[in-house]
């Protein structure tokens, strides 16, 4: 494609995000913004299932595992992020089901929301 002369083409060759790593990349925004709560608070109680102990269980209890708030739709659903009950609870004032997250402080940095969104759209990989 011609560009007119002093443009450059959009980063990332073409706009297409770089691979995310759930270890490298998610896990460390949950260990800052969620593992508080959801290792003793509040979110430990109501969601005895989601506890953030490591990385390696809460894969296991978040991809392809379906809401409890709402069964019809799974935590993450890989390659959709659009249809995965955890990116809507961070990424809306009023998710579809319950509070939005994280309860007790400001939502997610829209770089934060987007690694997440750009994991969960790449595959939901183990990596």
């Amino acid at each position: 494609m011609n560009r007119p002369a002093g443009t450059s083409p959009p980063p990332g060759g073409g706009g297409r995000a770089a691979e995310v790593s759930f270890s490298s990349d998610v896990w460390p925004i949950l260990l800052v913004r969620c593992q508080v709560c959801h290792t003793t608070g509040q979110g430990a109680l109501e969601v005895p299932d989601m506890l953030m102990t490591d990385p390696s269980t809460l894969y296991d209890r978040w991809v392809r595992v379906n809401s409890r708030c709402n069964p019809n739709l799974f935590r993450v659903l890989p390659n959709d992020s659009g249809r995965s009950f955890v990116f809507d609870k961070i990424s809306h004032a009023a998710p579809l089901c319950g509070q939005r997250m994280p309860l007790d402080g400001p939502m997610l940095e829209d770089a934060e929301q987007k690694t997440i969104q750009d994991w969960i759209d790449q595959g939901a990989n183990r990596n």
